[in-house]
């Protein structure tokens, strides 16, 4: 755990692609972070905040630059990412996005 998160962090890759998700101390909320490897360097694309109980189809539309399979390939990885659920489903509060 770096001095920049709460706690632990949750990481998906696809291709060169990677979407980490974690807390920060400072703000309190589930962060993303998306990340390409770029020449064997790793550049940080863009940071985002979903709106609270964030769902798939939001995460998705964020995402969604991005070529439509690892779109598809990462917001399934976090789908399936349930202990702690870090995605709600359509209609609840269950995640912590």
């Amino acid at each position: 755990m770096s001095e920049h998160w709460l706690g632990p962090t949750y990481e998906f890759r696809s291709g060169e692609w990677t979407l980490v998700a974690g807390i920060p101390i400072e703000e309190g909320r589930l962060e993303w972070i998306l990340q390409r490897r770029e020449n064997g360097a790793e550049t940080t694309s863009h940071s985002f905040v979903l709106e609270p109980h964030g769902t798939k189809h939001e995460l998705a539309l964020l995402l969604g630059e991005l070529p439509p399979a690892t779109v598809a390939d990462l917001v399934a990885q976090v789908a399936l990412q349930t202990d702690p659920r870090l995605l709600s489903d359509e209609g609840s509060d269950e995640g912590l996005a």
